[in-house]
């Protein structure tokens, strides 16, 4: 077995033979058999080391793993060193609501009760409101509206990313899938005495209709059609002698589950890795190859 490390931080790595700077998004093997002792220049990260061997980085919490078929690839994820941190707050008269970090936590203290809970991270431009029976805290996380409602009467939150409107009883949210045909997700929730509930979920398009995109991204586009279950948009992008060989059946079986798409280019081939996440420090991924007959997708097989 072949190990990989990566980082999406700027880390200092120190084995038994060599101590080396890993930046961000570079990539350095390891020897199987040895241990790495992993120091993260960022503030607000603590060190920590793992035994290079695929028993003990399973083990490791502070490694997140993808298994490709013939190698593994091990992100740092350097553990958090807790900052209680005060960084914002706000009164609403017997409720305060506050928001400490890192990790940010959502605290909300009414009389003698008290409710937590665990936000993204990387928001920022964070606003507190109050309406109804609801406590809101409004951020940006990537661009994306960050949402978080407190329900007073159930004592519990929800969390809701993307553009976020709310009339009466009712919020709607629009969810920014990020694919190059801009698909993206409409959901809309009713607000109840004691609860949130779910009322509709359905795929759109953001700008109405499938957006255009650079035919070099075909192979990149096709997968993320394939994800979205939008196969008639997906069978656009292959050969007509390939596409009369597809159905939506056979992208289901051939293709599976997948919860995220890597490119990757390999002696100047399009290879595609769909990787699908076994628990938030595990993942698989498989590989495939495209081949492209023009601006089209001609042959799609496994690596």
């Amino acid at each position: 077995m072949k190990y990989f490390l990566y980082s999406k931080n700027y880390i200092i790595c120190q084995t038994e033979s060599e101590t080396f700077e890993l930046e961000s998004g570079k990539v350095s093997k390891l020897k199987e058999g040895g241990f790495v002792n992993v120091y993260p220049i960022e503030k607000g990260f603590l060190p920590f080391f793992f035994k290079v061997g695929k028993k003990e980085v399973f083990r490791n919490e502070y490694l997140k793993k993808i298994e490709y078929p013939k190698f593994l690839m091990l992100e740092a994820n350097p553990p958090i060193n807790f900052s209680p941190l005060f960084l914002k707050g706000k009164n609403f008269k017997d409720y305060t609501v506050c928001l400490i970090g890192k990790p940010y936590k959502l605290l909300v203290d009414h009389k003698l009760n008290h409710f937590v809970f665990d936000c993204k991270d990387n928001i920022k431009n964070i606003d507190f409101y109050e309406k109804n029976n609801l406590i809101f805290m409004k951020a940006i996380l990537n661009n994306d509206d960050y949402t978080v409602i407190f329900h007073k009467k159930s004592g519990k939150f929800k969390e809701f990313i993307g553009d976020f409107t709310m009339s009466e009883n009712k919020i709607t949210i629009l969810k920014d899938k990020h694919t190059f045909f801009r698909h993206g997700e409409l959901k809309t929730y009713e607000i109840q005495e004691d609860k949130i509930s779910l009322t509709l979920s359905e795929p759109v398009y953001l700008n109405g209709k499938p957006a255009q995109t650079a035919p070099f991204l075909n192979h990149i586009a096709f997968f993320q059609a394939v994800k979205e279950k939008d196969y008639n948009l997906a069978k656009m992008l292959l050969s007509k002698k390939f596409a009369q060989q597809v159905s939506p059946k056979t992208f289901e079986q051939f293709f599976g589950k997948f919860d995220e798409i890597k490119p990757i280019i390999d002696c100047g081939e399009n290879k595609i890795a769909l990787i699908k996440k076994i628990s938030s420090t595990h993942s698989t991924a498989r590989l495939f190859q495209v081949k492209i007959l023009g601006t089209q997708i001609d042959d799609i097989f496994e690596d």
